[in-house]
């Protein structure tokens, strides 16, 4: 089974539209193992609050 790469620079394009500090986000995409859920679920929780 063949496992896709994590989309770093898709997790930095969302996070970025939520007035998160760049190194934050640089960061938190990095190290994340998968950035596309990490992104999602901050800009959910942006979203709703």
């Amino acid at each position: 089974m063949e496992r896709s790469q994590p989309n770093y620079e898709q997790c930095a394009s969302q996070l970025l539209n939520h007035d998160l500090d760049e190194d934050t986000i640089a960061l938190a995409c990095a190290t994340a193992f998968s950035p596309t859920e990490l992104s999602a679920c901050v800009s959910e929780i942006d979203n709703a609050t």
